[in-house]
Parts: structure tokens; C-alpha cells; sequence
């Protein structure tokens, strides 16, 4: 899928903007970059995969960001992105990560279901029952659970 930056709205200092699709070697965040802005609001949510050339822009992107004292929230933050942060020590920079999706399984009727999790205060309990919005079975969380939010405990 096609990178692709979607601001949603601005106000003085302030952007909310959606990245959509793969974080590749096509990606290119200059468009985020040429804005005049003190703080940033990203959501995540549609970002499905990041390869290994995507990592290394993204990592840049962050860096510039943290050399302009932008304020950056991460927010809606898909597995992919999780899984880099659990990775990359410098994936966040500076950033605040509110909210990430966390992976759930239903077995009874095969559907992958994804649960967003707010980030503030304790940290949510992702082995917790929840069942399955299509036909109610009990959902399984779909990662390990010791390590998913391990980020989280970064400072």
C-alpha cells in the first residue's frame, strides 16, 4: 500500500496528521517537515507495514523533529509501529506514545481483531477476557503479552 500523509487539521503551532500505508523506501516525510510547527499529533492506526529502509527514514524524520524541539504524540499506533518500538530505541525520539492497537485472535469464528489501548496512567492488563465483537468467543491476545508494551516502561 502506497505511503501517505493526510493532515487532518492545524491550528496555530499545532498539526494532526494521519500516515497511511507502507513506511518504505518510497516514504517521504518532508511534507511534515516543511510545516511550521511546535507540536504534532500523529495517528498511526494505518500504517501496515515498515521495512528496514522505512526504519532508517523514520528514524531521520524522528531526529529532525527532536533537533526542532517539535513536541510529537504518537497516537493509534498499529502492531507494525508497536513492534518497531519494542525494536528501535530511537524510533520515539522525544515522543509521547498515547495509544497503540493491540492484536487479539478469535478462535470460535477465525477473526483477527484489533483493541486500542490508552497509554496513560497503569499500564492496560492485555491478557484480560474480551470477547470477540463478531460472534462473542472469547479473544486471545496475539502477541506476548510480556514484551508487547515493553516500550511503555522505557523512559
Amino acid at each position: 500500500m502506497p505511503f501517505h500523509i493526510d493532515i487532518r487539521g492545524r491550528a496555530p503551532g499545532k498539526a494532526w496528521i494521519a500516515l497511511k500505508g507502507d513506511i518504505d523506501e518510497t516514504a517521504s516525510f518532508a511534507a511534515i517537515l516543511a510545516l511550521d510547527t511546535k507540536a504534532l499529533v500523529l495517528d498511526l492506526s494505518e500504517v501496515k507495514r515498515i521495512n528496514s529502509v522505512g526504519v532508517r527514514e523514520w528514524v531521520a524524520f524522528v531526529s529532525a523533529l527532536t533537533e526542532r524541539n517539535v513536541d510529537v504524540v504518537f497516537e493509534r499506533c498499529s502492531v507494525p509501529i508497536v513492534q518497531q518500538l519494542n525494536t528501535i530505541v530511537s524510533f520515539r525520539g522525544r515522543g509521547v506514545v498515547a495509544s497503540v492497537f493491540a492484536p487479539y485472535y478469535c478462535r470460535k469464528c477465525d477473526h483477527d481483531h484489533r483493541h486500542l489501548l490508552e497509554l496513560s496512567g497503569d499500564l492496560p492488563e492485555l491478557d484480560a477476557a474480551m470477547h470477540c465483537p463478531k460472534c462473542g468467543g472469547l479473544l486471545e491476545f496475539d502477541e506476548i503479552a510480556q514484551t508487547y508494551l515493553g516500550f511503555a516502561g522505557e523512559t
